[in-house]
């Protein structure tokens, strides 16, 4: 996806960093919901998503295996301003590594997902922020949308993500 184009002007050894520490199993999430709604969780996810208004993107993975009350997910956010042809010029600074953040609460209400991520340090506002998200699970596919609360804002930041259950 775009980890790789990320990869290449910072060098081997950032790069190695950051794919040891991503390969760490996440720690398992809660997730509520009836039998049936989970039913419709379950499964391996991937997908991304888009801040709107300033063009930041991310990654999401998401396991939920069968029978299970706790999954796995992940969100890896990249730094807003990193890009590879910046990070290759001598006179700028290099880029912040993505950040990985935990998906913390999962619920499932018939095909409506809802969840949060966080309170986490944003170093782009230098302030706490939380996510919550909510989307609609259509077949192998869950489209929705997400919003950010900066601790000391009344102004949320928002965005769309989607994901698609892996091998379909």
């Amino acid at each position: 996806m775009y980890w790789t184009s990320w990869i290449r002007p910072l060098g081997l050894v950032p790069a190695i960093l950051f794919l040891t520490c991503c390969q760490s199993t996440p720690p398992p999430v809660p997730v509520q919901g009836s039998e049936a709604s989970l039913r419709l969780l379950e499964g391996e996810w991937e997908g991304e998503l888009t801040v709107a208004g300033t063009g930041q993107i991310g990654e999401m993975t998401f396991s939920l295996t069968a029978g299970r009350a706790a999954a796995t997910g992940d969100v890896v956010l990249f730094p807003l301003h990193a890009s590879p042809d910046a990070a290759s010029r001598a006179d700028q600074a290099i880029p912040r590594p993505p950040r990985v953040l935990r998906i913390n609460f999962v619920r499932c209400v018939g095909g409506t997902v809802l969840g949060a991520v966080g309170p986490y340090h944003d170093p782009d506002c230098d302030c706490m922020v939380t996510t919550e998200f909510q989307g609609v699970v259509e077949g192998d596919k869950i489209v929705g949308s997400f919003t950010t609360w900066e601790e000391e804002s009344t102004v949320p930041l928002k965005g769309r993500w989607e994901m698609r259950r892996k091998g379909s």
